[in-house]
């Protein structure tokens, strides 16, 4: 059978009869072509002639090359700019991941960071660090960055000092009664029942524990009229190692928030030379003279303006490690501090370190300067200390006033009986604590 173009043929077979209906329903004798479906009042949809269509679509497409090409996309632009934050972001994570990695690695290793001055910082393992200890030098246990500036973004405030001291009747009324027979005693029992007091071995931590005890029985003892004007709060601050610290607050019942009055920190170490117990050397002086100055203020009923507190730190010969730690503890909290007191007296003539101190520290040094000048017998000398020579640094790295109360070793003495000297750094203790605490 035959077809001509456009032409609709009749079926002669009724199996091939389509499906379409006319207008009647009826099923449309014509097969060649699909039924044609009428639309609206029975016309046929107008159909676009073919070769406009092409002409129509090249013209788009060589508009759209030309545009491309002359002028970058929006979305180019976009995601030329998300694939380089993406890439900044990885070269930066994986830059900070391989610096964790190296420290960590380091660590692992069984090597601690030291630093020997601001610009010499290297990793050592054991037997270096003790050769360090061994030749005297000062130095910090910087590993666990506890003062590193951007561990914290707390900024210690900026306070000011007394130029002249105003309360010698208040400080001799409590310094009155001391004398060098109980504090003797109390550096006899301290220093021979723990000869080793290494912060790492288990008699350091049992003579950390009696120096709790110690305090905790000191604070007990303190007058009624105290209690009910004065709160007092003793704490052992736990570390990694075996040997703890003490904390001990005296705080004036005054009507501010808790830590809004910035307190006034007296320290010394407990710890003595040496990192296993091999060394029994290192004196208890300054745990000594930090202790009876607690006593007799407690003893006294004293009740500060300000909150005084004594702080004795372990791990002193193991790079200042608790005085780091506390003080990093302190900055995270956000407690504010006045200023911080180092004791650190060897039995000779009372002094002062000056050296190294930055600006912020000046008004806190003239300040003990002139306690030195007005509550003592014997002359100011000043005393150069060094890098990490004394836990005050720690507060120093960290953004606090910091000064440290020494002995001088380029003066002659002025007594050859160490209790005397002792003593002598318990009154400026005090009178430094009491001024402080009033102004």
């Amino acid at each position: 059978m035959t077809k001509a173009m456009g032409r609709r043929t009749p079926s002669t077979d009724a199996n091939h009869r389509s499906n379409g209906g006319g207008r009647d329903g009826t099923a449309s004798p014509y097969v060649d072509e699909p039924p044609v479906h009428r639309h609206r009042r029975g016309k046929i949809p107008h159909r676009v002639p073919k070769p406009f269509v092409a002409i129509a679509c090249t013209a788009i497409i060589v508009s759209a090359f030309f545009l491309l090409n002359s002028v970058p996309t929006l979305y180019d632009r976009v995601t030329r700019s998300i694939t380089r934050i993406n890439l900044s972001k990885l070269e930066v994570g994986w830059s900070a991941a391989q610096d964790v990695s190296d420290h960590d690695r380091m660590v692992e290793r069984g090597l601690r960071r030291i630093a020997t001055s601001e610009s010499d910082v290297r990793w050592m393992d054991e037997n270096e660090i003790s050769n360090i200890v061994r030749s005297g030098a000062n130095f910090m246990d910087i590993t666990d960055e506890d003062l590193d500036p951007v561990s914290s973004e707390y900024v210690p405030k900026t306070f000011e000092f007394p130029t002249t001291t105003s309360f010698q009747s208040i400080t001799a009324a409590i310094t009155a009664n001391m004398s060098t027979s109980s504090l003797e005693a109390w550096f006899s029992a301290f220093s021979t029942n723990f000869r080793d007091r290494s912060f790492r071995s288990s008699a350091g931590s049992d003579a950390s524990d009696w120096l709790f005890t110690q305090v905790i029985d000191a604070s007990m003892n303190r007058p009624p009229r105290m209690k009910s004007k004065t709160q007092v709060e003793v704490k052992s601050f736990r570390h990694a190692w075996p040997q703890a610290s003490v904390i001990a607050r005296l705080d004036g019942k005054v009507d501010v928030a808790e830590w809004e009055q910035p307190a006034v920190v007296l320290a010394a170490h407990i710890d003595s030379e040496g990192l296993d117990g091999s060394s029994t050397s290192g004196n208890p002086d300054g745990a000594a003279v930090l202790f009876e100055s607690y006593h007799a203020l407690v003893a006294s009923g004293f009740s500060p303006k300000r909150p005084i507190e004594f702080h004795w730190y372990a791990a002193h010969a193991g790079g200042l490690l608790g005085s780091q730690k506390i003080t990093s503890e302190y900055r995270r909290a956000g407690k504010p501090v006045l200023g911080v007191l180092a004791v650190d007296p060897r039995r000779s003539l009372a002094g002062l370190s000056t050296r190294d101190s930055p600006e912020k520290d000046a008004p806190l040094e003239r300040f003990l300067k002139r306690v030195v000048e007005d509550y003592s017998d014997g002359p100011w000398v000043g005393v150069k200390c060094g890098f990490a020579c004394s836990d005050h640094i720690s507060w120093r790295k960290a953004g606090y006033a910091s000064a440290l109360l020494a002995d001088s070793a380029t003066s002659a003495k002025t007594d050859d009986n160490p209790s005397v000297n002792m003593l002598r750094f318990a009154k400026l203790a005090i009178a430094s604590a009491v001024e402080l605490s009033l102004f």
